[in-house]
């Protein structure tokens, strides 16, 4: 059996509260902004491309730590 991540947006507002899903990064700012405006309670399903975590933290960080000097 293979269980995956549930609806986040969906489930919060099974609670109450109020969920937003951000489609890019532009709609972030507005969208806590909104947030903010109407008050209660408000998750926000960010998705993230783990794809960059090798050229960010290896290629360009790497070798920058205490570690390293």
């Amino acid at each position: 059996m293979t269980f995956g991540n549930p609806e986040f947006v969906a489930y919060t507002a099974s609670y109450g509260a109020r969920g937003h899903r951000i489609a890019a990064a532009s709609e972030l700012v507005p969208t806590l902004q909104d947030a903010f405006k109407l008050g209660g309670v408000h998750l926000v399903a960010v998705p993230v491309d783990y794809g960059e975590n090798m050229r960010v933290l290896v290629d360009e960080l790497g070798g920058r730590g205490p570690i390293h000097q």
